[in-house]
């Protein structure tokens, strides 16, 4: 295994962080904001793929029911709310539903997307 990091890295055998052994997410309940595309939506198919429950929130409802299917069609759990996260009433209300439907939040949600805009 060693080696086979030296050739991914160039050389270099770099450890295995540790902070990546220990977070587990199976059973979690995640929220991405900025999940339609991009970073986002890499994001929240690795925290599906790794067993959690993901919450999904963009203003591009259509991408976010596309990726929505996408992890149940791999047997994973996911909620798509189409919401601006600068509106803080939108933002409220999408906790509510997210805590109503998939549990309690763990840990802070991961906003992947800003821009000066936003």
């Amino acid at each position: 295994a060693r080696e086979k990091r030296a050739r991914r890295t160039g050389g270099l055998a770099l450890p295995i962080p540790t902070w990546r052994r220990q977070i587990e997410f199976r059973g979690k309940t995640a929220v991405v904001t900025g999940a339609s595309a991009g970073v986002g939506r890499a994001v929240a198919l690795r925290l599906a793929r790794e067993g959690a429950k993901v919450a999904l929130i963009a203003r591009d409802k259509p991408a976010l029911s596309q990726l929505k299917a996408e992890i149940e069609g791999k047997g994973g759990e996911a909620l798509a709310i189409a919401a601006d996260v600068s509106d803080a009433a939108k933002v409220v209300a999408a906790a509510d539903e997210i805590e109503s439907t998939l549990g309690p939040i763990d840990g802070q949600p991961l906003n992947v997307m800003s821009n000066d805009l936003a």
